[in-house]
């Protein structure tokens, strides 16, 4: 459950930013969040393109503290995206588009339901 989950949120954020996750980036990142991770900055390249769009391509992902990850929703915002903060607020410039964070209310309950079902 917490696998197809993550998977989804990764769908919604590579077709809303236009970046592509490779196989390989989806298992880092889903590892992760089984470890308790539940927050990423995504490093990307973005020279990489298909045939039908212009796509990033994300080369990397670093985990972040979710409790630390706050998103700017006031002002500030580069090129019409929200700024995010990684140290708690004292700074914000990092885009929407590089930051992936995830809901820890759901993964919990998917947690729980798995558990419980058990």
């Amino acid at each position: 459950m917490i696998e197809k989950f993550v998977n989804n949120q990764i769908k919604i954020h590579q077709g809303k930013y236009y970046i592509n996750f490779s196989d390989m980036i989806i298992s880092i990142i889903v590892d992760h969040v089984k470890s308790g991770v539940y927050a990423f900055q995504i490093i990307y390249d973005e020279e990489y393109t298909t045939d039908l769009n212009d796509y990033k391509e994300a080369i990397l992902v670093k985990p972040l503290d979710w409790n630390k990850v706050i998103k700017n929703s006031y002002h500030f915002t580069h090129f019409g995206q929200s700024l995010w903060s990684y140290d708690g607020g004292t700074q914000f410039k990092y885009s929407q588009t590089e930051t992936l964070k995830l809901d820890v209310g759901l993964i919990r309950e998917l947690k729980l339901n798995g558990i419980l079902s058990k």
